[in-house]
């Protein structure tokens, strides 16, 4: 029987207890799930390296998931690594409308690729990146936000940015 493959992309800038929840109920429903770091923000806070090692920690609670990254589009991943499946979380209503158009383009694009959408646990509806770097960098407690397995790591990472940016604006 073929195994079900799914690959489940985005920034993760930084990985939030909303995506630790959707790689969670992925990895109960297929059998391989590829973490997939698509590297196209320029203005990303954690560089690329770091995002990688917060999601291949993340991987190892799970046996099903791995993780790759790409520069480009994840239909493009996806159709070169023959994975049928895109999985997108949706956090809210507004989400849903951008989501399902990204969802159509991308199936014009790649006929063959899948999108399934997964809704948010209702606690995890506002946790979205930008909250917790908002939140970082106001100096708010914010680790509530980030899945347990990772929250020192990311918080030590975060406290490193910090640092040199405030370095870097008292130098200027």
């Amino acid at each position: 029987m073929k195994k079900k493959r799914a690959v489940l992309a985005g920034e993760f800038d930084p990985i939030t207890d909303f995506d630790y929840s959707i790689i969670q109920r992925c990895s109960l429903v297929f059998d391989e799930v590829v973490l997939l770091l698509v590297n196209n923000d320029r203005h990303a806070f954690f560089l690329p390296g770091e995002r990688l090692a917060f999601l291949n920690e993340l991987s190892t609670y799970f046996p099903n998931v791995s993780v790759d990254r790409c520069v480009g589009m994840a239909g493009s991943y996806c159709q070169e690594h023959e994975i049928p499946v895109i999985v997108r979380g949706l956090q809210n209503v507004a989400e849903m409308e951008k989501e399902a158009q990204l969802a159509l383009a991308s199936k014009r694009l790649f006929p063959e690729l899948e999108t399934f959408f997964l809704a948010a646990d209702p606690s995890h509806m506002y946790c979205t990146s930008e909250v917790i770097k908002e939140l970082a960098m106001l100096g708010s407690d914010y680790e509530n936000y980030l899945p347990d397995p990772l929250a020192e790591d990311i918080r030590d990472c975060f406290d490193e940015h910090l640092v040199i940016n405030k370095s870097l604006e008292e130098m200027i």
